[in-house]
């Protein structure tokens, strides 16, 4: 099972509307708990053991300005499949974490944020043209991060090739920032 599903509020802490906050953590923090709760269980009374893999985000170890809400949704999910790698590997179960940067695919960002798409880049003084290239040359690989590269980092926990849980692979290029710790 992979826990994917997310969404972004872009603004300042001090400006970040409480309903806005909480939509957020609804989403992403709630979606992350429902998610394992269920694929628990079910992999639970199957009893041959699993997968499960969150795909939380770069933000886990590297927050942005503006990214508050989201940032610590995804910490907060991150934080829930480390407990459920504790509870569930008893089962055979196992549960890792991938921690990717910006997807893009044709240069059009994967993961859309909620509301006025153009803040994210007006926070960083980005024009829209620039948006993919600043997300490649702030990796140490100046890498463009697609689906691609996240889908085979879901293939690598899936496959059982080595006997791992509670791990967190980052998919990002290179973030020295957002280096696991």
């Amino acid at each position: 099972m992979v826990a994917n599903a997310g969404i972004a509020h872009v603004s300042a802490l001090s400006d970040t509307d409480a309903r806005q906050f909480r939509k957020v953590l609804d989403v992403n923090l709630g979606g992350y708990f429902l998610t394992l709760r269920a694929a628990a269980r079910v992999m639970r009374a199957q009893g041959t053991g699993g997968n499960i893999v969150i795909n939380a985000s770069k933000n886990v170890f590297a927050p942005g300005a503006d990214f508050g809400a989201y940032s610590a949704s995804k910490a907060a999910g991150h934080q829930l499949g480390k407990v459920a790698a504790i509870e569930l590997a008893p089962i055979g179960i196992r549960v890792n974490m991938i921690n990717a940067d910006a997807v893009f695919a044709k240069g059009i960002p994967v993961r859309p944020v909620a509301g006025d798409r153009s803040r994210p880049r007006r926070s960083r003084g980005i024009a829209p043209e620039k948006l993919q290239e600043f997300y490649r040359e702030r990796n140490l690989l100046h890498a463009e991060i697609t689906g691609a590269h996240v889908g085979r980092a879901v293939v690598f926990f899936a496959s059982n090739q080595t006997p791992t849980t509670g791990a967190t692979l980052p998919v990002d290029g290179g973030i020295a920032a957002a280096f696991p710790r």
